[in-house]
């Protein structure tokens, strides 16, 4: 995923956070995108990595090993100010042993330079190559079909659904299209249904006249609901 020099921007021990790093990444290219960008993050969910941190050889002596084992990608930024940078999750022995780079100088101004190596490792503990990871597509690189499936299930746009049944569904279709017993998701399947005027979300993908008004009315029913979740007013 990542073999170059680092910067160390921070590191943090504790009993509930366990042993974290936020590295620099410095080895990349104006152009590259980030090596872990869409790749899953947090403490719950995050990219298995294997890690290697180390210190840079100096004056022909023998690199230094800081730290060699698992590790959980918790996050990874790309600011065109900061940089791209990562955050990892150490091992699982917080408060049992001491952070592996307490003995580092931290700071944007003056951090210690490291050597990172990062594999990705997947449920059967084997190292994965890069192109064999998967990676999270961002909402606008997936069809209206997959986005209208994805919101589906989304907690948010079920309650803005509910929220604003009255005003968006005709009094005469009011009957047949509220939720009553049935659940949050397919009661937004049938919305949205409803609201793009086709019978099938499988419509959304059709190369029809048909299916390009359908793209229209999900792009503005999109529109609303962001509307709606970050506040804005017409």
């Amino acid at each position: 995923m990542y073999a170059g020099a680092v910067q160390l921007l921070d590191w943090a021990s504790t009993a509930r956070s366990g042993m974290v790093a936020k590295l620099e990444l410095k080895d990349v290219g104006p152009k590259s995108l980030h090596p872990l960008k869409g790749l899953a993050c947090g403490a719950s969910s995050g990219q298995r990595l294997h890690v290697v941190i180390s210190k840079q050889e100096v004056g022909g002596q023998d690199a230094e090993t800081d730290f060699a084992g698992e590790a959980l990608l918790l996050a990874w930024s790309d600011d065109c100010f900061a940089g791209m940078s990562v955050k990892l999750l150490l091992g699982e022995q917080a408060g049992e042993m001491p952070h592996p780079l307490q003995h580092r100088t931290a700071g944007r101004k003056g951090g210690d330079l490291l050597l990172l190596t990062m594999w990705a490792v997947d449920d059967d503990e084997n190292l994965q190559r890069p192109e064999h990871v998967r990676r999270r597509r961002s909402f606008g690189t997936l069809s209206p079909i997959q986005q209208s499936q994805l919101l589906s299930r989304t907690p948010d746009f079920q309650r803005w659904l509910a929220e604003s049944f009255e005003e968006q569904v005709a009094p005469e279709d009011q009957p047949r299209l509220a939720r009553g017993d049935r659940p949050a998701e397919a009661f937004a399947a049938d919305m949205v249904r409803y609201l793009c005027g086709v019978s099938s979300r499988a419509e959304l993908g059709e190369e029809s006249d048909r299916g390009e008004a359908a793209r229209l009315l999900w792009r503005r029913m999109i529109a609303r609901y962001e509307d709606w979740k970050w506040g804005r007013r017409a």
